[in-house]
């Protein structure tokens, strides 16, 4: 099965805990980018689909 969507978050981030929980309900897959807080935000790709600095949590249904 495919991802269904990319989350962008810090490790143990509890409100993704909450979504995988319920993608894993549902038999579904989200794939977790590798990312560093303070460091990728700024990324210029990052900021291409956030447009903003801020941690964006996640990137669902693409």
């Amino acid at each position: 099965m495919s991802p269904i969507g990319k989350i962008y978050c810090y490790p143990n981030n509890p409100r993704v805990f909450k979504i995988l929980i319920a993608a894993h309900y549902n038999e579904l897959e989200v794939e977790i980018a590798e990312f560093e807080i303070g460091k990728d935000n700024k990324k210029p790709e990052h900021l291409e689909k956030f447009h903003n600095e801020k941690v964006s949590l996640n990137k669902l249904l693409n």
